[in-house]
């Protein structure tokens, strides 16, 4: 089957192990059996496979009708089918509309990721199906097989940033009754598989797990050398205690993070916390994690102890966090448990069996990868031995060791290692250790072709790992590198010098921080930093600016996605590009970004951000990049409320661009100046600022300029009470926003609709606006959106006379706010109050207090559903009149 939009089906049995156990020899013709089913009815539906892993299947099929029958099939087939000893097998199945792509013979993408995950929310004799597959099927396809379809909500599901709007299939021939889907919000964490070496590691992995699932300790940190395998450790732990903590397990990965006041938004977006302007972020990460059991790991965290006392002030505020951190150094918190982790066990002199130690172990499996015949016998053992004691058991030393025995004896790789490694022996052994693991990097990258070292140096400038396609746009953009780059990582990856992972169905590359450390120094060494790192920031330049202006669209989940994987190489970028004083490059960036971070709600590493561009542009006065770093920074302060803040910003802009000529960016800056001043009440009357921009913008095309400032001048026109000018401005910019397909700002101006309706007694064109807000929000990620709906749905209900619904609801969203720490807007919080005043005076202040109270204990999913299904009927065509144009303003 060819690349392109295909309908994606994965499958795989549930609880196959307990068949296994059960069954014994009598699993194989069970399996193969449940696999003649399978193929049988994707075959009738012209499925294609891709590939097959003991009880698991991925197939593909032209139209997304023929794998809806094929899975209807599938689970009716397996429920007729009389199994041994009475089992029943069980399949789950997931399908998912995409795209894909074909590489080197492989099914890729993004797509491909997706349908995986889905699969894996559903459960045994379970169809799971993604809104693509919905709409794409017509009735007839459904009625075809004499099934009906089930909406199951939006679910999170592991390593998708967005929630997808799921579907089951309810077949009155098979059992139709499923547990809650194993989505994120049933077992919440973005830890995958563990990355390195977890062999001979059996003893730390208990005492790890006791002491974090029943012991006193809630803070511990996993200490040694680079290269014992501290990140292997912790993520499998992790990995073994998800379910006691019901309320998530995260990996914090710090290692690309250079600055020391970028670890809380770290964490922050790791755990999916928006960080809201007025406190300090590690406050937000408090009041989101609250009492909440959850396991939360610091990966790294050597060249960051500084932000140790942030940690600390979690673990005092979060009674139920527990904190794991991996680091060559302690924190020095007296609440910590430092836990020594040394390289893995050597064989001891006269050992019977010395492959039973840990060291020998991961020496031997790593070879056998590449080499599954070799073995240790009485003609290698010594030499082995030999080799593991000289590497001291360290067990990344021991990886890059054993990826060289493809091209020499044991006896010649012992002779290299004796000839390079003339190691100290004193009592000091980290420093030793060290030694240790740095001499063997060198020895592997001696061993390299000038080529593969040149490319293995350069890819030092990546900090958060990279794909093939940015590390080939990189570094062929630096003069005088002819090596294939496939190739060459290629051959990288097989000695251990970068390792590979999957990132949303596609391969990422990485190095290991000491790997990483030691390319770096030669890179710099050899005088071929500065050209690759010019190339390097070029690059991200560019990726920022072909994502950041799409991040607030319909279609952002790409342009979203790819922002987040590349955010430790953006700022890298930031960095390098502040370091050497390239306000242009720097100016690029942040212009690309400064709306994403604002709808990401990442106010303090945008402001961080901001800060230094600020302080670099202000050395080069006068010039076009330090009007547009001005004018991003005017407005990251005022979408964070501070409008005193963002004033001088918004006006140094329009002064800078006026000198310049530049008309329509001296309009543009004058927009968020006057929406400052008037904030501040600094100028008595900013409409005719904002009016005459808005038509410089109408001039230009600027559809998005032209927006924002109707938007503006409804706020200021709302506030004055105003609601008919008010909402031609809201109207007319939601036309603006549609033919941009905008997702940012709509959802706000739709709940402002809501509440103008709600005032009129429209209560069902009301809910109908509500609801528009409020699915923008949920399925744009738009948390403030999503909380101002249901607080319209709380007036809907108390409109509709059951006010105590409306207080559950109020009072929800009122303690929810609390919690993550946000607020309204002023006009917002006016509507609100006033709903909340009604439903008092309806029921009394301790009934109101009772409902509002049951509303705050309540789930924030269960509240937004029962808010959701108040708005059953559908608005008025928003933001067009008759022909189809934008509706002129009224003023």
């Amino acid at each position: 089957m060819d690349a392109g939009q295909v309908t994606l089906m994965f499958t795989d049995i549930e609880g196959s192990t307990r068949l296994i156990d059960l069954l014994g020899d009598g699993y194989s013709p069970l399996l193969l059996r449940h696999q003649e089913i399978v193929r049988a009815a994707t075959n009738r539906f012209n499925g294609e496979e891709d590939g097959t892993q003991g009880d698991s299947f991925f197939i593909m099929f032209q139209s997304a009708a023929e794998g809806f029958a094929a899975a209807v099939e599938i689970h009716r087939a397996l429920e007729s089918e009389p199994w041994t000893r009475g089992v029943q097998v069980r399949v789950r199945i997931g399908l998912h509309q995409g795209t894909v792509k074909v590489v080197q013979g492989r099914v890729v993408g993004l797509d491909v990721h997706r349908a995986a995950r889905i699969a894996s929310a559903g459960h045994g004799g379970q169809s799971v199906l993604s809104e693509s597959v919905v709409q794409a099927l017509t009735p007839g396809d459904v009625a075809a097989s004499n099934v009906s379809l089930r909406a199951l909500g939006s679910h999170r599901l592991k390593d998708i940033r967005y929630p997808e709007k799921l579907w089951d299939i309810v077949d009155t021939q098979v059992e139709s009754l499923f547990p809650p889907l194993r989505s994120m919000e049933t077992r919440p964490t973005n830890i995958a598989s563990p990355r390195g070496p977890i062999i001979g590691r059996e003893r730390e992995l208990g005492e790890l797990s006791a002491a974090l699932s029943g012991g006193e300790d809630r803070l511990i940190t996993i200490v040694g050398t680079g290269g014992t395998g501290k990140s292997s450790v912790a993520q499998r732990t992790a990995a073994l205690l998800e379910d006691q903590f019901p309320d998530g397990v995260y990996l914090v990965d710090l290692g690309p993070v250079s600055e020391g006041d970028l670890v809380f938004p770290t964490i922050a977006q790791a755990l999916g916390i928006r960080d809201f302007p007025g406190r300090p972020v590690v406050e937000d990460i408090a009041s989101s994690i609250q009492d909440g059991r959850q396991l939360l790991i610091l990966d790294t965290f050597e060249h960051v102890l500084d932000a140790g006392t942030g940690v600390a002030h979690l673990i005092a505020q979060c009674p139920n966090l527990r904190i794991l951190v991996t680091s060559r150094a302690e924190l020095g918190l007296s609440i910590e448990r430092p836990f020594r982790l040394d390289p893995l066990a050597l064989p001891k002199a006269g050992d019977p069996a010395p492959e039973e130690s840990g060291a020998m172990r991961l020496f031997v499996e790593r070879v056998q990868e590449a080499l599954p015949d070799f073995v240790v016998d009485a003609s290698n053992r010594e030499t082995v031995v030999d080799i593991v004691r000289r590497l001291e058991g360290v067990p990344l030393a021991l990886e890059l060791a054993a990826a060289r025995l493809g091209l020499m004896t044991p006896k010649q790789l012992l002779g290299r290692l004796d000839a390079r490694f003339k190691l100290l022996r004193s009592s000091r052994r980290d420093l030793d250790r060290h030694k240790t693991l740095r001499d063997a990097i060198e020895w592997s990258d001696n061993l390299l072709s000038e080529e593969e070292r040149d490319v293995f140096q350069r890819l030092s400038v990546f900090v958060g790992g990279f794909k093939l396609e940015d590390a080939e746009n990189v570094l062929y953009e630096v003069d005088g590198l002819d090596a294939d780059i496939l190739e060459t990582i290629a051959s990288l990856t097989s000695k251990s010098l970068l390792f590979r992972r999957l990132e949303h169905g596609e391969p990422r590359f990485d190095m290991f921080d000491m790997i990483r450390e030691y390319a770096t120094d030669t890179l710099t060494r050899a005088g071929t930093r500065d050209e690759t790192e010019c190339a390097f920031v070029a690059h991200y330049a560019a990726l920022a600016e072909e994502c950041g202006p799409k991040a607030m669209t319909r279609g952002q989940l790409p342009y979203v996605t790819r922002l987040a994987e590349e955010a430790d190489n953006l700022r890298a970028a930031l960095r390098a590009g502040i370091d050497r004083g390239d306000a242009e490059t720097v100016a690029r960036i942040v212009d690309a970004l400064f709306w994403y971070w604002i709808s990401q709600g990442q106010f303090t590493e945008g402001l961080r951000w901001i800060g230094s561009a600020v302080s670099l542009a202000d050395r080069q006065s006068g010039t076009a990049a330090e009007a547009t770093i001005h004018f991003a920074a005017a407005y990251l302060k005022v979408c964070a409320g501070d409008y005193g803040g963002g004033r001088p910003h918004g006006e140094r802009a329009k002064e800078i661009r006026a000198s310049l000529g530049d008309k329509t960016g001296e309009k543009d800056a004058a927009l968020v100046h006057a929406l400052c001043c008037a904030a501040e009440g600094s100028m008595e009357d900013p409409s005719a600022i904002i009016l005459d921009s808005i038509e410089q913008m109408r001039a230009v095309g600027n559809y998005y300029a032209h927006a924002v400032g109707l938007i503006i001048l409804g706020e200021g026109t709302r506030m004055e009470g105003d609601k008919e000018t008010a909402e031609g401005c809201y109207r007319e910019a939601i036309g603006l926003l549609d033919r941009i397909e905008n997702t940012f700002w709509p959802g706000l101006l739709k709940q402002n609709i809501g509440h103008f309706r709600l005032a009129e007694g429209k209560l069902d064109e009301a809910a109908g606006f509500f609801a528009e807000a409020h699915d923008l929000g949920e399925d744009f990620d738009y948390p403030i959106v999503v909380h101002l709906s249901v607080a319209g749905f709380g007036g809907l209900a108390l409109a509709r006379g059951d006010a105590r619904l409306a207080a559950r609801l109020l009072g929800g969203v009122d303690s929810h706010m609390e919690r993550i720490g946000a607020s309204f807007e002023p006009t917002d919080k006016a509507d609100i109050d006033g709903y909340v005043a009604g439903a008092r005076a309806a029921l009394g202040d301790a009934a109101y207090d009772a409902s509002a109270a049951e509303g705050a204990q309540a789930s924030w999913e269960t509240l937004r559903r029962e808010a959701r299904a108040l708005g059953d009927s559908e608005p008025e065509p928003a933001g067009s009149d008759a022909a189809g144009e934008p509706a002129a303003t009224t003023l």
